[in-house]
């Protein structure tokens, strides 16, 4: 069985378009990430959840850039190439 309630923020127009910046700054930020990730799995073949991205420009913090590559943009594209050998053994 689950419960849930309403949970109601006040939200001034401020806070909302603070975080509409910052979800626009972060998609921006994961798809230059994913870009350059792709650009390693093709040379190297595999992905690197550590890999330097101080190049990459953006007006999020170093370390929100990190957080997004270690927990987000790196474990989808690991789970999408894996769904995609899976696929794969399921034609042959």
């Amino acid at each position: 069985m689950f419960r849930t309630i309403e949970v109601c923020t006040d939200l001034t127009e401020r806070k909302k378009a603070v975080i509409r910046d910052l979800l626009a700054s972060y998609r921006k930020t994961a798809k230059k990430i994913a870009s350059y990730q792709w650009k390693l799995f093709f040379q190297t073949g595999s992905f690197n959840r550590k890999a330097k991205i101080k190049h990459v420009e953006s007006d999020l913090s170093e370390r929100y850039k990190y957080t997004i590559q270690y927990h987000v943009v790196v474990p989808i594209l690991e789970s999408f190439i894996s769904n995609v050998q899976n696929r794969f053994k399921e034609i042959l």
